[in-house]
């Protein structure tokens, strides 16, 4: 993320960032962080939205 600082303290997230994660089970999922604020009340912060591709296929490491 990127934090703006003062006055605004924005924490703004890197568009086209991606975290690909590994589960416990082998399966590959990929995600990208998209807002760290709620919609309905843009002052409260905390509250992650985000894209996500799961691959169900257990090793299986492709995620279009």
């Amino acid at each position: 993320y990127t934090y703006t600082g003062p006055p605004s303290h924005q924490i703004l997230p890197i568009a086209g960032k991606i975290l690909v994660i590994k589960t416990i089970n082998g399966n590959y999922a990929k995600l990208e962080i998209t807002s760290y604020y709620n919609s309905d009340n843009p002052t409260e912060g905390r509250h992650f939205t985000f894209n996500y591709v799961y691959n169900p296929n257990v090793g299986d490491k492709n995620l279009q």
